[in-house]
């Protein structure tokens, strides 16, 4: 049992804190990627120039499935218009993809991802790319580079379908991504902040003897019911995701893990100063993750410090109240009572707990019947997980589909504008793009993501056609065809009378927004 013992406090449980922290750094690492999926490659600063506000370069791709590119600007210079950017293979007559980006966003983003659609063999091929403002002649700053390592990193973007299909790609695709992050310049201090916990460990069984006798010591050992119920231990292992694994905000999830440290405040009657010293413990944490770059997750732990200060301050005023009157203590004493449940259930899972053994033991016992057991388990989670991927893939896939809200007018003269209202219309940069008419192309005269215009041909024919949008979509490398819901418009026929078509025309013309108006001629403030 002391052999037991011993390799528990000096073997087992450092190897679980050095593992744990080895997750954290990995975790962190994959946060920092556009997407978990990707794999990124530092290119040389000599693969890229600027030519008097032109920014061009070339790379050979090191990978399939090329998807974006990132490229550091000069974010001193505040530009604020449209630039171009295109690439293309060497050799290829057209431009593999354009698209027009406001400037404004790499100033937000110095280190800006242009995305494409995935090159799905794209390894050992040679790319050139170009950025320009759309008008060369204007009063603002030209486009220039950074001057801080990498310029320029192209970025891999494997379908989940190929990586999990292929165990040998899969385990490559991972020590690529590691190892790209290994040589980071900040990486032993993310290393070493994850480590803490193990060092601290090490100090405390090495010291014992002598901290044990300290009067801190004394007082944390007497208190350590606070940390080891169930009920606190999964609490804070919800706030140490939140803090470290995720690096997206979520309020839902914030305002349950506070109400829940209320609650158990609450039910184990813990003081404002509980509060107050875990909201010292992030505060303190804060300044040496901004030291290793650990931006995010400082923000986080600053956040929980916030939080649990604000939790600490409510507890003190009521602390300060309930002191001289006698009513406010039964009252806080009522409603703490339904909250003592709390404990109970503790008491019952620790005892669920310690019957652990015995499950070994029907283990060992009866192997047949566990694995059973265990098989039956393990595919209802493989159900559980593939049917999440594949519900994941189609919601992807869904929300990147163009919505068309409003169209006006629905009725029309030749020569007339119509203008679509939407989201995700795309940027128009290469022929899959289309807006039809019953199957046909129209000319648009503007789009972007959210709005088109067009004007009416005069050799349509009279009558009702259909109108809808397509763009391409890609998921997992693969390309389809998005479409709107079509829409009916009437092209009404020039008479010279005044018609009942007419008549409707003017009486839609009130509900037309001021776009729509101005765009076709009409004074909008009558």
């Amino acid at each position: 049992m002391n052999m037991l013992k011993s390799l528990t406090k000096w073997f087992i449980i450092p190897v679980v804190l050095l593992f744990i922290g080895a997750f954290l750094v990995v975790t962190f690492y994959f946060n920092l990627d556009i997407n978990p999926n990707v794999i990124s490659v530092n290119q040389k600063n000599n693969s890229i120039k600027n030519n008097k506000g032109v920014i061009s370069g070339k790379f050979t791709a090191t990978e399939d499935y090329l998807g974006i590119i990132s490229i550091r600007f000069d974010d001193t210079h505040r530009v604020k218009e449209d630039a171009i950017f295109r690439i293309k293979r060497i050799g290829a007559k057209d431009w593999y993809h354009q698209s027009v980006i406001s400037t404004e966003s790499y100033n937000t983003i110095p280190l800006y991802p242009f995305g494409i659609p995935i090159i799905e063999k794209s390894k050992g091929k040679t790319f050139q790319f170009e950025i320009r403002k759309k008008f060369k002649y204007s009063n603002f700053p030209k486009l220039s580079l950074g001057s801080q390592y990498p310029l320029l990193i192209s970025r891999y973007q494997y379908p989940k379908d190929v990586l999990f299909g292929n165990k040998k790609l899969f385990i490559e695709f991972i020590l690529k991504k590691v190892s790209y992050y290994i040589i980071q310049d900040m990486s032993w201090k993310v290393f070493m902040i994850y480590s803490i916990p193990f060092f601290l460990y090490i100090l405390t069984i090495i010291f014992w003897k002598k901290l044990k006798k300290l009067s801190l010591i004394k007082t944390l050992r007497k208190k350590k019911f606070i940390i080891f119920p169930p009920y606190f231990v999964v609490l804070f292992m919800g706030i140490a995701f939140d803090i470290f694994v995720t690096s997206k905000n979520s309020d839902p999830r914030t305002l349950w893990l506070t109400v829940a440290w209320i609650i158990g405040a609450i039910a184990y009657g813990l003081g404002s100063k509980y509060s107050f010293g875990i909201a010292l413990i992030f505060l303190t944490y804060s300044p040496l993750l901004f030291f290793a770059n650990m931006d995010w997750v400082a923000e986080k732990s600053a956040m929980w410090a916030y939080v649990f200060m604000s939790v600490g301050v409510a507890q003190g005023i009521v602390e300060l109240k309930a002191k001289g009157s006698k009513k406010m203590l039964s009252f806080l004493k009522r409603i703490s009572g339904p909250f003592r449940i709390l404990i109970y259930l503790n008491s019952l899972i620790i005892e669920i707990l310690r019957k652990i053994p015995e499950i070994i033991l029907f283990i060992l016992k009866r192997p047949i019947k566990s694995i059973f057991i265990f098989v039956l388990i393990g595919i209802f989670t493989y159900v559980g997980l593939y049917t999440n991927l594949r519900i994941e893939s189609y919601n992807k896939r869904i929300s990147q589909y163009p919505v068309l809200k409003i169209i006006e007018p629905t009725l029309v003269y030749p020569s007339s504008k119509i203008i679509l209202y939407g989201d995700h219309f795309g940027d128009n940069s290469n022929k899959m793009y289309a807006l039809k008419k019953d199957g046909m192309k129209i000319r648009p005269d503007y789009w972007d993501d959210k709005k088109i215009i067009f004007t009416v041909p005069l050799g349509w024919k009279r009558g009702n056609m259909r109108i809808w949008i397509e763009k391409p979509i890609v998921t997992n490398g693969k390309i389809e065809i998005g479409k709107t819901e079509p829409v009916t418009i009437k092209l009404l026929l020039v008479t010279g009378k005044f018609t009942p078509d007419d008549d409707k025309y003017f009486e839609e013309m009130r509900s037309w927004q001021k776009e729509t108006l101005e765009i076709n001629g009409y004074n909008s403030n009558k």
